[in-house]
């Protein structure tokens, strides 16, 4: 399953007043930027002309239609809509993508010769996949020298009362390390806001079926099985990991043992913009503590960035960390005011030659008992397969614990090392 990008190659300026026009030029990529044909120019950008009229005394909206047939001829018939309801404050644009349904069935260039593509049953989602606001506007600075051009975001994150949205600057360039929210990371958000809600999670049809084998992972067939655009959770794994980290309380012990799970203490691996190590911030208090970890220039670039526009504390903390530096790994847990509770990364996995040295990290960083959760889009099965065989082998035992859009969350515990195996109902978690 291909969750695909609309690449905004001249992002929309604001200076535009109601009764014009706002033209802006998009084609089409994947979250990585791996789209070979718009790299070398083969695959034209679509310009579209949108008019803006006046909605009451402040508002506007504009609305336009851009056709994908240009880019992928199977689609034929597909659009996506672009609206821009409203002007922020500091002058930015929100647009929002509405995806359309196909007209048309075909063979799939993303599945293979062997698929088909079912009528209104779209094999690709267009960002946002929650239904988050996406906002673009314009700013710039210089990396080493270099122009860069940024794109700005605002996450809605309504939780313990706050209503104030996450602000996130990224880079308009898909090639730019770690400066773009990437799909899983707006899963992993949706998760949490479950993780964390009040009362019990409602139990839906688990994601996965039971007696999977690890071995089944490299399968791409069976990411296409498990695909389903409504939001799915393994509730008796979401049931123990709200347990442990004292967001539920368990009938065998005393209730509120760690307050809600608010003194929890969670890492983010590859932060990156930071989206999911902000949210975690927010919503633990002051009493938790979160840091963000990725390379130096990920953090001086991206990450301070975002730090600095939010406007709700508490905010993360953030620290450098290569995967496979342990002595970093041994600074970081030093700076903790306990043992790790949480390490949480999402979209970590997609490049196999860093594999083990994520696992060293875990290793250093983990303590017995305690979980990693990972955010996870299948791109190459048969290549990311092999992180699931590696941690399995580590002792790591886990599962999916939220399906959404193709997306998936990963719960694993840490290896217990008096040898007991952690059995959940209907083969999860199996040792």
């Amino acid at each position: 399953m291909s969750l695909l990008r609309l690449v905004f190659l001249k992002p929309p300026l604001s200076q535009y007043v109601p009764g014009g026009t706002m033209a802006f030029t998009v084609a089409l990529s994947n979250d990585l930027g791996d789209n070979e044909a718009l790299e070398k120019g083969e695959v034209p950008g679509l310009r579209i002309e949108v008019s803006l009229r006046r909605v009451g005394t402040v508002d506007w909206v504009a609305v336009g239609q851009v056709p994908l047939d240009a880019h992928v001829p199977v689609y034929s018939g597909q659009t996506v809509q672009v609206s821009v309801p409203r002007r922020l404050p500091q002058g930015l644009y929100q647009v929002r993508l509405a995806h359309h349904s196909l007209s048309q069935v075909g063979p799939s260039p993303i599945l293979g010769a062997g698929a088909s593509i079912l009528r209104d049953a779209p094999p690709l989602l267009l960002l946002p996949i929650v239904s988050e606001v996406f906002t673009l506007g314009h700013g710039a600075s210089k990396v080493q020298g270099i122009p860069t051009t940024h794109c700005y975001r605002e996450l809605p994150w309504t939780m313990k009362g706050s209503t104030d949205p996450l602000i996130l600057q990224e880079s308009c360039s898909d090639r730019t390390l770690g400066g773009r929210v990437w799909d899983a990371s707006l899963v992993t958000l949706s998760f949490l806001r479950a993780l964390f809600s009040e009362g019990r999670v409602i139990s839906t049809a688990p994601p996965v079926p039971s007696g999977w084998a690890i071995d089944q992972l490299t399968d791409p067939g069976l990411w296409q099985r498990l695909y389903s655009v409504k939001a799915q959770t393994n509730h008796a794994l979401m049931e123990r990991v709200r347990i442990d980290l004292g967001i539920q309380s368990s009938p065998l012990k005393e209730p509120g043992s760690k307050e809600c799970g608010e003194q929890s203490r969670v890492i983010e691996l590859g932060s990156g913009c930071g989206v999911v190590g902000l949210a975690l911030a927010r919503r633990l208090g002051p009493k938790g503590q979160v840091i963000l970890t990725d390379l130096d220039e990920v953090l001086e670039e991206t990450t301070r960035s975002n730090l600095s526009l939010q406007a709700v504390p508490p905010l993360p903390e953030i620290a450098t960390l290569a995967w496979g530096d342990i002595q970093a790994a041994e600074r970081i847990q030093a700076s903790l005011k306990g043992p790790v509770d949480l390490i949480i990364g999402s979209d970590i996995i997609y490049n196999a030659a860093y594999h083990h040295d994520l696992l060293h990290s875990l290793r250093a960083l983990l303590p017995p008992g305690a979980w990693f959760l990972l955010g996870y889009k299948p791109r190459l099965p048969q290549e990311e397969g092999e992180f699931f065989r590696l941690i399995h082998a580590a002792g790591f035992r886990g599962s999916i614990i939220w399906s959404e859009g193709g997306l998936y969350t990963w719960a694993w515990k840490a290896p217990d090392p008096h040898g007991r195996s952690l059995t959940l109902p209907n083969g999860y978690l199996a040792s």
